[in-house]
């Protein structure tokens, strides 16, 4: 069996371009190299490895439910659990296409596509509970109905932080596949005299703050205000840290989807967006020689 220092370089290639999770890439990953080490000798399956990180993410949410907080600082450690397993299924793809070929994948466009399927599929299950046994729990702990209904919001809040992303993948695929072929303008395609604008716009302080908000309802964030929470549930007593996590997550979810939902649709930057990337070569003509 290879080092780990040997296993980083065949499994966490990739990960390299994953610039924008900095949470990930140095501490999810420097974790899951040596979990991964130890299934790989067994015929373990990356499907196998992302069906159990939805289990343990769904897992450590029911544990939310219970009022002790000792139980709520597991269900949060678990959660730590749930995104290091998240980096696992594609090391172990990794490593096994590097068993048969002999060739170590260096761009996500050699991985599978099922791994991207099975990993939509887990957020949008985790990212709803989280919020939502949250809620129950401090239901359990109060006796206060409210807090089922803000966990409801909360859930919602955040399963439209990932559909309106989705959605807008969504949109472009639908658009490319009415045409025969396309090809991706400037840098992309090396067209230099079509090139794309990468040069940084001049960003306001209400534009910054905005991008922090956001930054904070998205995972691993998440994930680590509610270790946070548990932690201060238990070195600092005398506030309900559940609740104003709940207020946040809520609140900032509900803004962040509202936010970037109505300047989608105002500016119509899924068009622009389109227009930017991609240009048409032939046109999508039913009486063209493939139209039939």
């Amino acid at each position: 069996m290879e080092t780990i220092a040997e296993l980083r370089k065949i499994c966490q290639t990739t990960a390299k371009k994953d610039v924008s999770n900095v949470y990930m890439r140095y501490v999810s990953r420097f974790f899951s190299i040596y979990l991964t080490r130890l299934i790989l000798p067994y015929p373990v399956t990356p499907n196998q490895v992302s069906f159990a990180m939805i289990v343990t993410g769904v897992i450590a949410t029911f544990f939310f439910l219970n009022p002790s907080n000792l139980i709520f600082l597991t269900g949060a450690l678990l959660l730590q659990l749930w995104y290091i397993i998240d980096c696992m299924d594609g090391e172990v793809a990794r490593y096994r296409q590097y068993q048969q070929k002999k060739i170590v994948v260096t761009d996500k466009r050699q991985s599978g596509m099922s791994g991207k399927y099975y990993d939509v599929i887990n957020h949008y299950i985790i990212n709803l509970l989280v919020p939502a046994m949250i809620g129950v729990g401090l239901f359990e702990q109060t006796a206060n109905k409210f807090y089922i209904v803000l966990g409801i919001f909360g859930a919602l809040g955040q399963v439209l932080t990932l559909a309106m992303h989705d959605g807008g993948h969504r949109i472009t695929i639908d658009k490319l596949m009415k045409f025969r072929s396309v090809r991706i303008s400037g840098e992309m395609s090396g067209d230099p005299e079509n090139p794309i604008d990468n040069s940084k716009e001049k960003r306001s302080l209400a534009h910054w703050a905005f991008m922090i908000v956001h930054y904070t309802t998205t995972y691993p964030t998440v994930m680590n205000l509610v270790l946070i929470a548990a932690i201060f549930e238990i070195l600092l007593p005398g506030w309900n840290w559940r609740i104003s996590l709940l207020w946040y997550l809520t609140a900032a979810s509900l803004l962040v989807s509202a936010t970037i939902i109505t300047r989608t649709i105002g500016q119509n930057i899924l068009d622009r967006e389109f227009q930017k990337n991609f240009q048409e070569i032939e046109s999508d003509d039913p009486s063209g020689p493939s139209g039939s």
